[in-house]
């Protein structure tokens, strides 16, 4: 009897929906943002877009998922950080819209062009 060789799984796991969902979605972004527009004409070149695009995406992109912070920052453990100055820079320019608010209006002055000017 012949002994059966191991299988190896792909790049998610057997009735893993989300997992293959994140992998379909990360595909998406690299072929819409990365390889259409910039259309690689060699393996090398096409890996020296997808090394430029990784790294953009890791270090400046900002991710919605994690609080629209960077992933590099999160992983650097500054995305509390970030979130906490953006909530204070909200509540400054807040409180600078309602002190503008609040005061009365200033009547405007009429500008007025006499008819002869404007004929």
């Amino acid at each position: 009897m012949r002994a059966r060789r191991p299988t190896t799984r792909g790049a998610t796991a057997k009735a893993c929906p989300e997992r293959s969902r994140r992998v379909k979605s990360w595909h998406k972004t690299v072929k819409r943002e990365c390889i259409r527009p910039l259309t690689p004409l060699s393996l090398a070149d096409a890996r020296r877009i997808v090394a430029g695009f990784v790294h953009k995406y890791n270090t400046v992109r900002l991710h919605s998922g994690i609080g629209y912070v960077t992933p590099q920052s999160r992983l650097e453990g500054r995305d509390q950080q970030i979130v906490a100055e953006r909530r204070r820079k909200l509540a400054a320019a807040r409180q600078v819209r309602e002190m503008a608010h609040s005061q009365p209006c200033q009547p405007q002055l009429e500008l007025r062009i006499p008819v002869s000017v404007v004929a």
